[in-house]
């Protein structure tokens, strides 16, 4: 690619990330190229694109497809934009490398659970895990996330769930560092895969999400 059409690119989905917060994490990788990115040998002026940043476009070119079809999308909530966020719902999640994962949905911090799910590996799915090495901080990113979809899509709970903010209690820092940053260390693990699935699913959902660190002895 040109490295001035990159520059282009660059600064046009900045402007769009502003109303896009589910954008925000999908550029790191474009700017490094941008700035460090290798020239290609066989077309002067132009930079070769890293995995990070062909992954990212993807990501990109989903949330453009999902603002086509519903222009609902372009754009972010009042509630949102609140220093002080209005936490309308709060969810406790936690998973375990042996047995599953679930949690529960309230509409008050520590209250009784209005909804509630989980689910059990299978035995291909913990081979699956020993031989990917996926880490425990990835199921419990993992939790979050099929919770979250779950009652999304739930009937019962879809209309407290769209465009809502939630409070999302963890006890894993890493998983929570997940969720507030929306990326992982290395764009090419299972994490960040999780994570690009998380974000077009905050753009589906107009879920506005704060992380809260729970401590393992009350979880």
């Amino acid at each position: 690619m040109p490295r001035r059409t990159l520059s282009s690119v660059v600064s046009l989905l900045c402007w769009h990330s502003q109303v896009i917060p589910a954008g925000r994490s999908f550029l790191h990788c474009l700017f490094d190229d941008l700035n460090n990115g290798p020239d290609d040998a066989s077309t002067p002026g132009n930079v070769i694109l890293g995995a990070g940043s062909l992954a990212d476009l993807d990501v990109w070119r989903a949330l453009a497809a999902i603002l086509v079809c519903d222009p609902h999308y372009c754009g972010i909530s009042i509630d949102s934009c609140r220093l002080q966020k209005r936490i309308a719902l709060h969810v406790r999640t936690d998973s375990s490398s042996e047995l599953g994962c679930g949690g529960f949905l309230s509409l008050l911090r520590n209250g009784p659970a209005i909804s509630a799910c989980s689910i059990q590996w299978s035995a291909e799915e913990l081979a699956w895990f020993k031989e990917l090495k996926v880490s425990i901080n990835t199921l419990e990113f993992y939790a979050i996330i099929y919770c979250l979809l779950v009652w999304s899509l739930n009937p019962e709970t879809a209309h407290l769930m769209r465009d809502a903010v939630i409070g999302v209690e963890v006890d894993n820092t890493s998983a929570l560092k997940f969720l507030l940053k929306h990326r992982s260390a290395s764009s090419n693990s299972t994490a960040h895969i999780l994570v690009r699935i998380f974000s077009i699913s905050m753009a589906l959902f107009g879920w506005t999400l704060v992380g809260l660190h729970l401590s393992g002895l009350f979880n």
